[in-house]
């Protein structure tokens, strides 16, 4: 839903209103028909509504700081105190500005505002309404973390909401697991920043908690809204990525300003995650993500078009880090596991150049004997010159596979460069030795090929335990139990047949193809479902979320 994250622990207000305070189910306003408070923070309440007009669900939300205002019986909200009459009102105009930097944001990954107006000494603003949950609360559900591929994904939408968000000249400022919803079709939405709770908390002295651990230190007491460095933004995006890998809430800013070492990203990983780094984050992201969070700013983006090429590469000091190490290392000394990062697609590349060579008599024939006036002493060069050349194409077709040193082209589709005058003794000869040759060159490719398979399936990402309920789950799934006779076989081995669609069904196969986050919530629905209730993937998630 387009609404402030759902009342929780790490975002509830210091002071929620009364229920007297709260505007009650089936009172109308401005056209709007409203259906009850669905979230409060610390400078407003938000309601579920139905446009009257258009009939849509929206999100009305009101500026009403529950410590500070009051609500008379007409419905009209006023500050309580002559005291704090300036910080109500600097919250209001934060309020305001907020809603009107949203409105000029067009992004599918950020909230939108779609009318704002004042009216009852407050001031309204209306949002479309979609379902979702909060990433607090699905990460605290999930049993494990997310793999890259989730991360990347929600990275590059919420990327692409800060980059709408920056080009106001603005910084959001506002962002923690709390304040992005993960919606139904599987895409994140940022929230506002709630730039009036923040002013607020800086005219009365208070701190905002919700910022607390994702915030870099420098940020805390700036006031919202003004200009400043995007860095900002992506320094909390990148504490975001790392709680839903970890699952822990950052360090606390006292122990950021006391100058505490800080865990690095692989450390945090392999302490909570406890599996190998490599085989489930790549060292570009996990490099970004600690450039990102550096105490230090200079070594931080400067803005989302590098965080985005840091996600590629590298930060560039890691990259200048990669470079020296490979210019250190010598041509020859490669590690045990330097195969191990062989794609499927260079697997068949290696297949195909390696596959055999097409027989002798398909072969250009030699030239005649009694056309070839050429001497003797004269031919030898010739023969010498269009071996170097065949050597040359051998060696440029070694070098575009990717460098492998054992890849020998096959040599039996080349022109024989022998005489024609040879005997027929020496020519068997011959055959035999190169028979033995293409026999022994075929074992070592092949043995080869045995081994780039072998590395390629240890460098796959290992499957995970019960205590990840989506990676056991089979991809494509398969009818489960013998049949009871042959004709029956047969005919649930029919694709369109529905025994086969029923057989193959499954709680993971309903959910399609979606992202670790999207699919875990999509599983859950699933196995509430009483047909699902006893199978087996239902079972090893239970199994996963019960308590150790």
């Amino acid at each position: 839903m387009t609404s402030p994250a759902p009342l929780s622990d790490a975002a509830r207000p210091s002071a929620l209103p009364n229920a007297d305070q709260v505007l009650p189910s089936g009172h109308r306003l401005d056209g709007y028909e409203l259906h009850g408070l669905i979230a409060a923070s610390g400078s407003s309440l938000s309601y579920l509504a139905t446009d009257l007009e258009l009939g849509l669900a929206v999100v009305l939300m009101e500026y009403f700081p529950a410590a500070l205002a009051r609500r008379d019986g007409t419905g009209f909200v006023a500050c309580v105190e002559d005291l704090h009459a300036a910080a109500y009102q600097s919250g209001l105009a934060a309020f305001v500005d907020e809603a009107r930097m949203l409105a000029r944001c067009q992004h599918g990954a950020l909230v939108q505002v779609i009318r704002l107006w004042q009216a009852r000494g407050t001031v309204y603003r209306a949002m479309p309404y979609r379902g979702g949950q909060t990433l607090l609360d699905l990460r605290r559900d999930m049993p494990g973390p997310p793999d890259e591929a989730s991360l990347l994904a929600l990275l590059d939408d919420l990327l692409g909401a800060l980059d709408a968000f920056h080009r106001t000249g603005r910084t959001h400022g506002g962002i923690h697991p709390g304040n992005i919803l993960l919606l139904g079709d599987d895409r994140p939405l940022l929230l506002g920043p709630d730039w009036a709770a923040a002013t607020l908390a800086l005219e009365l002295g208070r701190h905002t908690e919700s910022l607390a651990g994702f915030a870099p230190p420098e940020q805390q007491g700036t006031p919202p809204g003004t200009p400043q460095n995007p860095a900002f933004d992506l320094f909390a995006l990148s504490e975001v990525v790392r709680f839903c890998i970890s699952g822990e809430m950052p360090q606390s800013l006292p122990a950021r300003r006391s100058g505490e070492p800080r865990e690095v990203t692989a450390a945090l990983i392999e302490r909570c995650v406890a599996s190998d780094v490599r085989q489930r984050y790549s060292l570009p992201l996990l490099h970004t993500l600690d450039a990102a969070t550096s105490g230090r700013p200079h070594d931080r983006p400067a803005g989302v078009a590098q965080y985005r090429a840091w996600l590629l590469g590298g930060p560039p000091a890691e990259r200048q880090a990669v470079k020296e190490t490979v210019a250190t290392t010598p041509a020859n000394a490669r590690p045990d596991d330097a195969d191990a990062f062989l794609s499927p697609e260079f697997l068949a590349q290696l297949r195909r150049a390696n596959t055999v060579p097409p027989p002798r008599e398909s072969l250009p024939p030699v030239r005649p004997e009694g056309r070839d006036t050429v001497p003797q002493a004269r031919r030898a060069p010739a023969r010498q010159v269009a071996a170097l050349a065949a050597l040359g194409v051998l060696v440029a077709l070694g070098a575009g596979l990717w460098q492998v040193k054992r890849i020998e082209a096959p040599t039996a589709g080349l022109p024989p460069f022998t005489d024609a005058a040879v005997s027929s003794a020496a020519r068997s000869t011959d055959a035999k030795a190169e028979g033995d040759a293409t026999a022994a060159r075929h074992a070592r490719i092949e043995a080869d090929l045995r081994r780039a398979e072998e590395l390629l399936a240890r460098s796959a990402p290992a499957e995970a335990d019960v205590d990840n309920p989506v990676d056991p789950l089979p991809e494509e799934p398969t009818a489960a139990g013998p049949a009871s006779a042959p004709a029956q076989a047969a005919v649930a081995s029919q694709p369109g047949s529905s025994a086969a669609r029923r057989s193959a069904e499954t709680p993971r196969s309903s959910c399609g193809k979606r992202s670790d986050f999207a699919l875990y919530r999509c599983v859950q629905t699933q196995c509430a479902k009483p047909r699902w209730k006893a199978h087996s993937q239902c079972l090893a998630l239970k199994a996963s979320e019960a308590p150790r």
